[in-house]
């Protein structure tokens, strides 16, 4: 493709990634405008576990943008999983991570990209393409954009939001960021804590197997621990919540931090601050590690897990959008 100008010719050529294309897309990731959910500090190793190692990683998938020969931008679609966790589900497309340089050209480049990227979706199956993530699934760059999980696009990212508004995206949801300081925690022993204890006790488990393909896929390379709600009497588990390290984004927020997902209660006890209370002794244990910051984040419409978020002191900081196209 050529970009016209008033006294040259700009020669724009767009590609599938090549192994060799690796150090450029560092540079380039690394010249992107920083801001707190982005990593700055990306290197070739970080993409290769992080992205390239991944098994569903198509290579035709991830589109690069040459302008006379320097690589000035990149678009990256892929898919999530399917309702079992065993394969990849090919009717809803992910647009992953989508950058260019601020060059005169970006804005073409970046409406060129999200459209090779649909058309990359399309030719799969896909019906329709989500941004960033289809949170909480995240095919690629866990851990080096996004937080805890990749919550769509963070409002941070003024620049991918105003590309994928441009580009015909709309929002779908909104992810709201939580974050609890643990320096010091302990968790609230009240009379319902109380009760609680009387008939539950806490396990931690280092290491957890992932329960699927694809969570081995996205925490595989994590340091993980999770924690079991088991019954006294029952002696079986009834809930369980999982945390991961933040790695490298929590290097560079200067604390370490973990991030949680997979809160799970048994359905039949519901409303009896089971949750509240498990979440509550796994902070105290990870915060008895020398973690010192836990984050998670959940859809603005799951008002019952705000509320308990709420009650265990955590604050919203931040917030991301799912935008959604549709591409069939």
């Amino acid at each position: 493709m050529e970009c016209r100008c008033e006294s040259w010719i700009v020669l724009i050529k767009y590609r599938p990634f090549l192994n060799t294309d690796l150090p450029a897309v560092v540079d380039l990731w690394r010249k992107m405008p920083q801001f707190r959910r982005l990593s700055s500090t990306l290197s070739g190793n970080d993409l290769e576990q992080r992205v390239l190692s991944k098994p569903y990683f198509d290579p035709q998938g991830f589109i690069v943008a040459e302008v006379d020969g320097v690589t000035s931008g990149f678009v990256h679609a892929g898919f999530g999983p399917d309702a079992k966790g065993g394969n990849l589900d090919f009717t809803t497309g992910i647009l992953c991570q989508l950058r260019a340089l601020e060059i005169p050209q970006a804005s073409e480049i970046r409406s060129e990209l999200i459209q090779r990227a649909c058309l990359y979706l399309s030719s799969k199956g896909a019906l329709r393409c989500f941004s960033a993530s289809r949170f909480p699934d995240v095919p690629f760059y866990l851990g080096l954009y996004g937080g805890s999980r990749i919550p769509g696009v963070p409002q941070e990212d003024k620049t991918l939001l105003e590309a994928l508004e441009t580009g015909g995206f709309r929002e779908h949801d909104r992810i709201l960021i939580f974050q609890r300081s643990l320096n010091g925690y302990r968790s609230t022993i009240d009379r319902q804590a109380m009760h609680v204890r009387r008939r539950f006790q806490v396990q931690a488990i280092i290491d957890p197997t992932p329960a699927t393909w694809w969570e081995n896929c996205m925490l595989g390379m994590a340091e993980t621990c999770a924690f079991r709600l088991l019954d006294r009497n029952l002696h079986q588990p009834v809930g369980s919540v999982t945390f991961w390290e933040i790695q490298p984004l929590s290097l560079e927020w200067g604390v370490r931090s973990m991030g949680m997902c997979n809160l799970e209660i048994d359905p039949s006890l519901h409303q009896q601050g089971l949750g509240t209370f498990l979440v509550g002794q796994a902070l105290t244990q990870l915060a008895e590690q020398s973690v010192g910051l836990c984050e998670v984040q959940v859809r603005a419409s799951n008002v019952e897990s705000i509320k308990l978020f709420d009650k265990l002191g955590f604050q919203q900081v931040s917030y991301g959008l799912e935008m959604v196209k549709d591409i069939d």
